[in-house]
Parts: C-alpha cells; structure tokens; sequence
C-alpha cells in the first residue's frame, strides 16, 4: 500500500488521505483537467476492501497502539514574543524531531511532503484561470449572440423596406387604354403613371407574347422624371377578336401592370361617322388657365375613315387634327386662356371625312369662360426707420408697388405724423400700375429744423381695387 508522510507533523498517512488523521492537514493534490465525460458521469470511487472505522486502511506501524508518539517541540518564549499579530504566517512549518532514529531522515527531502505544499498555489491559480476563461467564454457567447440580433434586426429592416417599396410601387403603378374597344388598324392610346422615373417600360400582351411598333421592333418607351409616359399603337390585323390584356413592365423596379381591351369585328354596312358627344363645356377658370378634355370619333359602320378637323377659335384645339380609323379614335380637345378678357367664349370644331364624300362632317361646339380677377394692390415693405442728424439734407427709401390681379389700378398714398410735422412725404403721392405690374414710390424724410429725438409717421395707401387701405410705418430718430 502508498503511503505518505504529513508535512507539519510527520504522519505516516495513506496515499489518498485527504487529510492527516493527527494534525488535520489538508493534503493539497495537483488535478489535470477533467475530461468531458469526467464533468458528464460523476466517478464514484470502488468499495474499500478495508473493514470500515477510524484506524481502517493504515499500515500497521502506523496504528495508534503500535506507533511512537513524536514529541512536537513548542516554541521558545521568545519566537512567541518576536511573532506580530500582522506578520505573515510562514508558508511551511518545520516541526523539530525529537526520535533520534528518524533524526538522520529529517534533512531528505522526501521526508517532507513539500510537492504538496508547492502545488497548492498552482493549483489555485489554475482553478482561478479556468474559471475565468469559463467566464469569458460566456461573455464572447453573449456578444456573439448580441451581434447576431443586431444583424438580423438590420437584414430584416433593410428586406422590409425593399418590399414595402416594391408593393407600394406596385400598388401605384398604372396603365391606362383609349379606346377600349376597337378593330384592327384603330389606334390605341396607352398612358401610365407610378412607374420609376427615366426607366424603361416594355410591352407586351395576353400570354407574354410581344408587341411591335410600326417599325416591326419591340414597343418600348422610356418614363419621365415623373414616372408617366404615353404613346399611341396601331392595332395590327394579326390580333384576334375578343379581349386581350396588354401588360407594361418595368424592368428596374420589377413592376408590372395590365389593362384589358377588346378587339371587335367590324360590321358589313357602310361607314358613318359618330361623335361621343357633340358639346363640351370647360366652365369658367382665371386667366392663363388651359383645360383639355378627350371625345371619340366613331365608325358605327364597316371599313375605314379618313378624317381632319378645322378650328374657328385660335384658342381652341385639338390633337390629332386627322387620322384614319376602322372603329374607334380618341381625339383630346384643349382651350387655352392665355391673353383672354374675361367673357364667355365659344368655339366649334369640325370633323372632315377625306375618303368618302357620302359622309358628313360633324361639328363639335365648345365653350368656356375666363373669370375677371380684380385688381390687388400688394405693399412692400411695411416699415421703414431713418436715422439722421437735424443738418443732414432730405432722404428717400423706396416702396415697392404690385399689381396682381388682372386690371388696371390707381392708388394714392396720404401721410400723418404723431407730432403734427411736415418732415414726411410720398414721392410721388399717385400713380397708376398695368395688371401683373410693379413699381415703386419714396418715403421722402426731411429733418430741417427738427430737435433730436423719435419721430413716427404714417404712409397710407389706397387704390382703385376696392381693397382696403394699407399703411406703412415710418421711425425716425434725430441726433444732435
């Protein structure tokens, strides 16, 4: 059986006592690290084949009836008289030996069990070390697991804005068809709104099958800087009778949008031209203001119409001015206040068959109105501050004058002081200004013969508008 020997009082003990059974040291054993299924299944140590008690597994030297009893030397008085309460304690305490025959083994060094009593500090610090390098593992885990909500919170923001961007341009793009219905060689006119500005829009219709300019390449058209776009298709004769669905597709922002028409087969009678609607009304708008509004030409019979329009009124257009059709053409009609007096206006368009002199022309009436706007006097600014010596010779400050209504206007200025003087004055008092015209007039100061102090006046204003009047306020100060 091992054995060892107690570093304090020399005691013959078992290898794995843990402590001694005469002094209680506690024997200090250097551990490795435990392995993994040493953390996972606890060992549990065999039964002993020793009978249990006190004294059970030592070697018979070392039973209390058959062992010498060492005789432990106490201290001198004076090494207890030289020891301060705040000295450190020695890190091993030597006992003297007072058994002759154990005298000669006293200076080995394997008497003393000092491997123990060195490993205490290093394992120690090894148990310290391993703690905290469990520690910091659990603080990379937690950054690592901090790091990745945060990436995720990001790549989930980032991808629901991308969508939230693709629904609402998908939801605001628009396409729109005029006419709906038609025959072949009609025209179509295709408008669209909500698409990415300055991108490429590409056409195609029913099962993704393309549609083709007059040129016979692939309809494209690019937007504006407002997403819109218009453009006009000539229905081919190679398209079936019966609704198709024309699709326009945004390739950069992955948006597509669709609007149904209907292809008719035209009847066998004569043509004969139609109007929508044979009057159209813009109602009253200010001056400048221009209104535009569509109609369609129709062919209630077979085969084709040639047409032109002519206009009575300068104001008053219309595009396209001509075109052929089988079946349906839309034609937008515009009026233009520019320049217009304010009245009511009327005007007519006349729609002209060119290939069949069976046909008659149709005239369209139109009216509108331009609204008088009254003249309105606008001032600028409202107070005016002069700062002058009683010697100083007369000063002027301009006033500015507008006009912003759409007549002619006379207005006047009338001045008032608080002290009852003459010092202020409009230069000039009167004038005239054109509709949407500016001008300006002075507030003239003069300070002859005036003491130094504060001085206010007033300039009125007033004019032929009918508005009310306006002042503008005049501070001066009078230094020595």
């Amino acid at each position: 059986m091992e054995t060892k020997r107690c570093a304090y009082c020399h005691k013959l003990q078992r290898a794995d006592a843990y402590a001694c059974s005469r002094c209680g040291h506690v024997f200090v054993q250097k551990r490795s690290r435990p392995s993994t299924k040493e953390w996972t299944q606890p060992s549990i140590p065999p039964a002993s084949p020793h009978r249990a008690g006190h004294y059970s597994g030592l070697h018979p030297e070392d039973q209390p009836y058959q062992s010498n009893k060492i005789a432990v030397h106490h201290p001198s008085v004076q090494y207890r008289e030289n020891w301060r309460p705040g000295q450190p304690e020695p890190e091993h305490i030597i006992l003297p030996v007072t058994d002759p025959a154990l005298r000669g083994r006293v200076n080995t060094p394997e008497y003393y069990d000092e491997r123990s009593a060195a490993e205490f500090p290093a394992v120690e610090k090894s148990v310290f070390y391993e703690s905290r390098r469990w520690l910091l593992s659990r603080r990379a885990i937690s950054i690592l697991l901090a790091i990745s909500c945060i990436f995720f919170l990001l790549a989930s923001s980032i991808l629901a804005v991308v969508l939230i961007r693709k629904s609402s341009a998908t939801t605001m793009a628009a396409i729109t068809t005029s006419p709906s219905l038609l025959r072949p060689d009609d025209t179509l006119t295709l408008n669209g709104r909500g698409f990415s500005p300055h991108s490429m829009i590409a056409f195609t219709y029913d099962a993704n099958q393309t549609v083709f300019d007059a040129n016979k390449h692939p309809l494209t058209i690019q937007t504006g800087g407002q997403g819109t776009f218009s453009l006009q298709l000539r229905i081919p004769r190679t398209w079936s009778f019966g609704q198709h669905i024309i699709h326009a597709t945004d390739g950069s922002a992955n948006v597509s949008v669709s609007s149904p028409v209907t292809i008719q087969q035209p009847p066998t009678t004569p043509p004969a031209l139609q109007l929508s609607t044979s009057a159209l009304s813009f109602g009253v708008e200010a001056p400048g203001v221009s209104s535009d509004k569509a109609i369609l030409l129709m062919n209630s019979g077979g085969g084709h119409i040639t047409w032109r329009l002519s206009s009575d009124q300068s104001w008053l257009t219309a595009s396209p001015g001509e075109g052929t059709f089988s079946g349906r053409e839309s034609v937008h009609v515009t009026v233009n206040r520019t320049g217009l007096a304010p009245n009511p206006y009327m005007g007519h368009l006349t729609f002209i068959p060119e290939n069949d002199s069976s046909i008659a022309p149709l005239t369209l009436t139109v009216t509108m109105g331009v609204e008088a706007i009254s003249s309105a006097l606008t001032i600028t600014p409202l107070q005016l501050s002069f700062g002058m010596s009683g010697e100083q010779p007369p000063v002027l400050k301009a006033i500015i004058l507008q006009n912003s209504g759409n007549q002619p206007l006379t207005w006047s200025a009338t001045v008032s002081t608080t002290d009852q003087g003459h010092w202020l004055s409009a230069d000039p008092a009167t004038g005239t200004l054109a509709p949407g015209v500016e001008g300006y007039m002075n507030a003239r100061v003069d300070t002859q013969g005036l003491k130094p102090g504060s001085y206010q006046g007033t300039l009125t204003f007033s004019s032929s508008s009918g508005n009310a009047t306006q002042q503008v306020t005049i501070y001066l100060t009078v230094v020595g």
